[in-house]
């Protein structure tokens, strides 16, 4: 049965782990947080979000470093200690788990696209290029 006091209290969760993904939060922790046993807890957090905590925890973590990959400089390692992983290997599973492809294979796409992209707004800045491109 979900109560207002359960959705309430699975929000506070949510919100938690939002917070602190890159802590290392267990289960018992994040239902002390919400005032409830780990046992209901667990129950009621799947049957409101259709997934388990460490799954809604973990997919987070792999949000944040899809930012970091697109946005930095940092190496895969890196990015895995960054969003709270303590495993490269580990980081590298989930990630492809979520996402379908590795975080290297991710890294190659997007900067391939970037690069595109970059090439594409400096043609459209320069008009003289698809004058001479016509031309040829």
């Amino acid at each position: 049965m979900y109560t207002k006091s359960n959705s309430n209290n699975i929000e506070k969760a949510i919100h938690f782990i939002e917070q602190n993904y890159i802590e290392q939060i267990t289960l018992d922790e994040i239902s002390r947080e919400c005032g409830m046993s780990k046992y209901h807890f667990t129950r009621t957090f799947k049957n409101i979000t259709g997934t388990t905590f460490r799954k809604h925890h973990n997919k987070i973590k792999i949000e944040a470093s899809k930012k970091l990959l697109e946005t930095q400089d940092l190496n895969i390692t890196e990015i895995c200690y960054t969003v709270g992983f303590n495993d490269a290997s580990y980081f590298s599973r989930i990630f492809r788990k979520f996402e379908g492809i590795s975080p290297n294979s991710y890294k190659k796409k997007v900067t391939a696209l970037s690069t595109t992209n970059n090439y594409f707004k400096k043609k459209q800045s320069y008009p003289f290029f698809e004058q001479q491109s016509t031309s040829i």
